[in-house]
Formats: C-alpha cells, structure tokens, sequence
C-alpha cells in the first residue's frame, strides 16, 4: 500500500531541490509541493489520498510554507524518503503518515508496477594540471668595447699665426675621449607554443532491466447460508505485468 510522507519548507527553491533529490534516490507513485491555496486543494484531490492524509496535509498548509508531499509504493520506501528528508537542513519536521486502518473483511488484489527512472552519476573523467618548471637557456652575443690610448710622436713643423689661432694653440685647454662599450640587455616574451583541447562525447546505451514484480489474486465462491440467500462478488482487476 502506498504511504505518504510530508515535510514543510520555508521557499519553494528549498522544497523542489529536496523533491527531486528524493526522487532521485526512491521510485516515487506521485509527489508534489504545495502553498496553501486553491491549487493546492486541486491538487490532493488528484493524489487519490485517504481522508486522513488529507486532513494532515491541509493542516500542515495551514502552519505557512511550502508542503512537500510524497507517496511511496511500500512501507520500505517510505521509511527510505523520510530518512532522506530528515538529513535535509532545510526540511521542517518531516512525518510518515499513519497507515490507513484496514476493515478485517476486506480483500484486495494488489499488484507491483515497475518504474524505472534516471540519475546521473559520476562515472569518472579526466584531470588536466598545469605547472611551470624553469629550464636554463645559454646563449652567446657579440659586444664591442672602445679603448682609448694616447701617445705622442715628434713633429718639426711650422705654424703660421692662421694656424696657431684656428687651432686655438699656445692657449690651455682639455680635450676629453669618451669609450663606449655594448652591454647585453635581456628581455622576456612569453609565446603559446601548445593548446590542450578537452572534449567530451556523449553515447546512447540501452540497458535492459530484469526484474520480479508480485501480484496478489483474489478469487470468490458461493457460501450458501441458512436462508440460502444468493449473492454476487465482483472481482477486482490488476493490470498483467509485461511478459
């Protein structure tokens, strides 16, 4: 029989994310969240709830945020959503409703329906690392140097007085000889010299899922009684599991 678990949430954001992290993990019959409102009136009706469930969802609405309502095929499940819902920060007071009292005469024909859902998973990957490493360059370069000397050899010339005065002779003075010399300047460019490209590809794979479902069958016969009173059984169907 499907159970309903309940739990409040104070955004709407809060009470999706745990829904479909619940849902995730269990194979929901329904589920749904809801605020206080007409739509949400709506709404249980289509969830086929008991009377008492009924009641304990709407009094949940009425305490303000947003209700999240899940039904679970089994009492396993049920205690599965539960657990997930109270290890969530956000969940307020999560609760398994009661089991509806069942009458002693009653006979029902119950059958499993399999429902298969999807989850991702992280299946592996890849791990890119960069890091720099120095490596030594020597490299040789050419540099010129000046030196400057300076000597005397003996002349025995005449000087006229053009000469003596454009030559700004016979009068003091310093002549100065500047060296020069190359130095290496270094510099830097940085240059892309490789790209590493990642990509992803995505397979379709189908996976066949082989599983047992149970079904319980009800028959019903004539009991004659002391009045002989003559009556009818109807017989409830299930549908026929494939295979």
């Amino acid at each position: 029989m499907a159970r309903t678990v309940l739990s409040r949430f104070e955004s709407e954001a809060l009470a999706e994310a745990a829904l479909s992290r619940v849902a995730g993990e269990v194979a929901l019959l329904d589920s749904a969240v809801l605020t206080a409102g007409l739509a949400a009136s709506l709404t249980l009706d289509g969830l086929g709830l008991t009377p008492e469930e009924r009641s304990a969802c709407e009094a949940e609405l009425n305490r303000g945020g947003y209700l999240l309502v899940a039904q679970a095929p089994t009492d396993a499940a049920a205690e599965a959503v539960l657990q997930s819902l109270a290890s969530d920060d956000g969940a307020i007071e999560p609760q398994l409703l009661s089991e509806a009292p069942q009458p002693e005469s009653a006979a029902e024909a119950a059958a499993e329906e399999l429902r298969i859902g999807e989850r991702e998973i992280v299946r592996g990957g890849a791990r890119v690392r960069s890091f720099t490493r120095e490596v030594p360059v020597q490299e040789t370069v050419e540099l010129f140097e000046e030196e400057a000397s300076v000597s005397s050899r003996p002349v025995n010339r005449r000087l006229t007085d053009d000469e003596v005065v454009k030559g700004g002779l016979l009068q003091d003075r310093v002549v100065e000889v500047t060296q020069m010399r190359e130095e290496a300047v270094v510099t830097k460019e940085a240059f892309v010299r490789e790209e590493l490209i990642v990509t992803k590809t995505v397979e379709q794979r189908v996976e066949q899922i082989n599983e047992t479902l149970r079904r319980t069958e009800v028959e019903t016969e004539r009991v004659e009684g002391s009045a002989a009173a003559e009556w009818r059984a109807g017989r409830r169907t299930t549908p026929q599991p494939p295979g």
